[in-house]
């Protein structure tokens, strides 16, 4: 097999989520390799994780997601997921298992359509329409508290939202194809003209090309730790007969006011003119995140950057496919998120040669953009899509992706596993059925502190039908207390014996959670009922 490579070089920014066509035909490989097939049907499947025929690793298909970790489902350009593990793909919400969750909305759907952008604290969510935002309450009723009747309208085609902790929501999009475009609403819908001029902020660039008039497309925003708010995407000149066309990937950052920030990049803006320069067609960046420390990364076309607060360059990188590709084919990355663990994880497609179309593909990086070569074997999956358009991770590290023809979820990095006591200081362990309480003590060693898992990600239950566990059910109380007298302090739980689906004659209960870094967990112990 051709070596992978992964070329220090020039970054990018990301396309705002384009449709694309399907392939004509399902693909799931790793490399220029065949993967090991994994849809399976859930007889072959069992029968293989009982004995040991597959192995599960990062990047194999979840096999308790859907059919074989992929549900049939229409293209979205974001994914939302609640605390409870369900999941908005679009206007629809899905459970934890990628059934459709027929008790929001309209038969799983919000009221009204749209596509959910994000969720609000209170288990509001806010949707991007056609022609403005809407927000539902968490029933997928419309919150006819917001804007009028539930929604508001915009000026342009909101290409990202952001959510102020104060509870203010920021659109972001272009207006008049010649300004990134910005607008700022009370919780309560109405326009905060507190903002830039009575709420609105719009900004105009210089052409690339000083003969013609500049094209700017915003593309994605993020909002950082302080408050700033940064906006990424696109700049070129109005014209088709420069070629090859002079698009770069442009950065605006503004301060919670609305002004530019003039310590980023000269007097707020940041251009890419060779660092995120295009060789044929061009493309629309960017997609934007910010790294564990803070840290703006960009990317586009598979190219990335770590940028300094002043928009510097502190580090970057290139993913190329080790089959290669011309530059006459059409490629690129979509969407990008970063795992707790600083590691990103880029989605998108490629096309290796004219022949076999587009296919969908998930990268994943290390913190310094090197390549990831625990992933999948060599940093890269190529998916059953024709392109995956956009990405998450799940509090288990678990990847959901949503491309054009599936909404799939892959299987994280490894659970550190963790010793646990079922009713502590009782020998059988056991557990009074169908009331009550039941004790959990999560015991810390010389390697792990149990005292840093965040009590509210913990799901705790039947070891053999995890999906019967009510996840969402929040915990009496959580204790600190050595609990087997070792010297280390441990995390004791209380969770309602009914919502944890252990039935009589249940031998294994098992929990899974996060650390307060988001590092996933897991442990079991074994238990009788009475």
């Amino acid at each position: 097999m051709q070596p992978f490579t992964f070329a220090r070089g020039v970054s990018g920014a990301r396309r705002l989520r384009r449709r694309r066509m399907s392939s004509d035909r399902p693909l799931y490989m790793r490399g220029r390799r065949p993967a090991r097939v994994l849809l399976l049907s859930g007889v072959v499947l069992a029968a293989a994780l009982i004995t040991g025929v597959v192995s599960a690793a990062p990047a194999d298909l979840d096999p308790t997601f859907g059919s074989g970790g992929m549900v049939q489902a229409q293209s979205a350009p974001e994914l939302v997921i609640q605390p409870d593990g369900k999941i908005f793909a679009g206007p629809v919400r899905y459970n934890p298992d990628g059934t459709i969750d027929t008790s929001f909305g309209i038969g799983g759907s919000v009221s009204g359509g749209g596509e959910a952008v994000l969720l609000q604290p209170d288990g509001r969510i806010v949707f991007r329409t056609g022609s403005g935002l809407s927000r539902s309450n968490p029933d997928g009723s419309l919150d006819t508290s917001f804007g009028t009747g539930g929604r508001v309208t915009l000026d342009f085609v909101a290409s990202a939202v952001l959510l102020q902790p104060d509870g203010k929501l920021v659109g972001i999009g272009s207006i008049g194809q010649r300004n990134f475009a910005l607008v700022r609403y009370n919780s309560d819908g109405s326009i905060d003209t507190s903002f830039g001029d009575a709420g609105k902020v719009t900004t105009g660039f210089a052409s690339p090309v000083p003969e013609f008039p500049s094209q700017a497309r915003a593309t994605a925003g993020i909002l950082q730790r302080d408050g700033k708010i940064v906006v990424g995407g696109t700049l070129a000149p109005d014209t088709t007969d420069c070629c090859p066309p002079q698009r770069h990937a442009v950065l605006s950052r503004y301060h919670p006011n609305g002004s530019l920030d003039a310590s980023f990049g000269s007097g707020g803006i940041l251009h890419f003119w060779s660092l995120f320069a295009y060789d044929h067609k061009g493309a629309d960046p960017t997609d934007l995140a910010l790294d564990k420390d803070g840290k703006i990364i960009v990317e586009n076309d598979w190219k990335f950057a770590r940028l300094h607060d002043d928009g510097s360059l502190a580090a970057e990188g290139v993913f190329r496919h080790p089959d290669g590709w011309s530059s006459q084919f059409d490629q690129g990355a979509e969407s990008l998120t970063v795992q707790p663990d600083g590691k990103i994880v880029a989605v998108g497609y490629v096309t290796i040669d004219p022949g076999s179309g587009q296919k969908g593909a998930i990268v994943r990086l290390n913190p310094d953009l090197s390549l990831d070569t625990s992933f999948s074997d060599d940093g890269f999956l190529i998916t059953a899509n024709g392109t995956e358009n956009a990405v998450l991770i799940q509090p288990d590290g678990k990847i959901v992706t949503s491309g054009s023809t599936y909404l799939s979820r892959y299987l994280g990095d490894s659970a550190t596993h963790v010793s646990i006591d079922v009713s502590p200081g009782n020998a059988q362990n056991k557990i009074n059925l169908p009331k009550g309480n039941i004790r959990v003590a999560i015991l810390s060693t010389a390697d792990f502190d149990a005292t840093t898992i965040d009590p509210s990600t913990v799901c705790f239950g039947d070891a053999d039908a995890p999906l019967e566990r009510n996840c969402s059910y929040a915990h009496h109380k959580a204790d600190v207390k050595d609990v087997n007298a070792d010297g280390s302090p441990d995390l004791i739980l209380h969770f309602e014996t009914a919502q944890t689906g252990i039935d009589p004659g249940d031998t294994t209960a098992c929990l899974t959670g996060t650390t307060r870094g988001g590092l996933p967990v897991d442990g079991c112990d074994l238990i009788s009922t009475r």
